[in-house]
């Protein structure tokens, strides 16, 4: 294993110790207001955190009936780098789903750590088993076969108003999915562990019988 996917195993793991709210603030302090994707993404796991770094993938819908996506689908995972999140934007395509249990399997072996799907989830119960984050909009039981296609990857892509680059960081909890632009991981991810560590001060304060006030002076955070 090489420095640089060790210092990536590192930076996911940090991430995955903080939670989306510490995340999203600090890209606010720092100007970018537009990082979260939309609410409607929910986990298919709500107790796990999943971070990593964007693998976006494009797709489309299509009307050929003898179109067989699987070999498409295989293309991209094969490419799937390790300490990755797959960030799937399937186009205008609402029928099927994009994303089941085989893929999930397939790309936790390649070392991903989790996928973001602006589409259809299917195998859900499966998925939950094998212990792989999925952020999905829908669940869907109808197979992609003949309906959708995945055309690039490794590709910015757009997703709920936010362009998605290649080694941006994504962060998906309970609570939704922030993206971190590539310049900013580090540095986002200092500052928010110091926010974290501020905040375990703050609770342990208000426990102990302070009120809002005197924490919110001492601290200037909630």
């Amino acid at each position: 294993m090489s420095e640089r996917e060790l210092g990536r195993k590192e930076i996911c793991e940090r991430y995955e110790k903080l939670y989306t709210g510490a995340v999203a603030d600090i890209l606010d302090e720092k100007g970018y207001w537009n990082q979260a994707l939309g609410r409607e993404l929910r986990p298919i796991l709500p107790a796990g955190r999943a971070a990593g770094f964007a693998f976006p993938v494009l797709g489309e819908a299509i009307q050929d009936r003898t179109h067989d996506c699987r070999s498409d689908i295989l293309k991209f995972l094969d490419a799937v780098p390790p300490y990755s999140m797959i960030v799937s934007v399937p186009g205008e395509d609402k029928n099927c789903s994009h994303w089941g249990e085989f893929m999930s399997l397939v790309a936790r072996n390649q070392g991903c750590r989790g996928a973001v799907v602006d589409g259809g989830v299917r195998d859900t119960e499966m998925i939950i088993q094998s212990g792989f984050q999925v952020f999905g909009t829908y669940f869907r039981p109808v197979s992609s076969v003949g309906r959708w296609r995945p055309i690039h990857f490794g590709h910015p892509v757009v997703m709920h108003g936010v362009e998605i680059r290649p080694g941006d960081l994504i962060l998906g909890d309970i609570d939704g999915v922030v993206v971190v632009p590539a310049l900013m991981v580090e540095e986002v991810l200092s500052a928010a562990e110091e926010c974290y560590r501020a905040e375990r001060s703050m609770k342990e304060e208000l426990r102990a019988g302070k009120s809002m006030q005197e924490v919110f002076e001492k601290y200037g955070r909630w």
